[in-house]
Formats: C-alpha cells, sequence, structure tokens
C-alpha cells in the first residue's frame, strides 16, 4: 500500500511469476516498482524489521 501511496503521479507495477525451485517446486516469485520517493540506504536496512518509522518528515505530507 505504501508503493501507491508515495506515488502521487507516475507508476507502479506488480509483477508475478512463477519459477521452480532445484526439486521442481513450484514457487511465486513477487516484484513491486515504482516511482515514489523511494527508501535511503538506512531504511532498507530496517525494511523487514517488526515496526519502523521511516523518515518523519513525509509524515504531514502523506499521513501516517
Amino acid at each position: 500500500s505504501n508503493a501507491l501511496k508515495f506515488t502521487a503521479e507516475g507508476h507502479v507495477a506488480v509483477n508475478v511469476c512463477r519459477r521452480n525451485d532445484s526439486l521442481g517446486n513450484p514457487h511465486l516469485v513477487f516484484a513491486v516498482s515504482d516511482s515514489g520517493i523511494g527508501v535511503s540506504d538506512e531504511g532498507l536496512a530496517q525494511l523487514f524489521e517488526s515496526f519502523a518509522q521511516g523518515d518523519s518528515s513525509t509524515t504531514r505530507r502523506y499521513g501516517g
């Protein structure tokens, strides 16, 4: 949802493809790309933590 929230103009693309692992088991691979404001290198390190607040300067502009 953040890809949509932080992309006022531009694009959001969601790609899904099916891949097989080395044993032949199928898996879905999801990729999301957007032309939004992006995430800093420091923010990427926290991306999969249980909760992390991004740059709070965007709060006034985007909410949350």
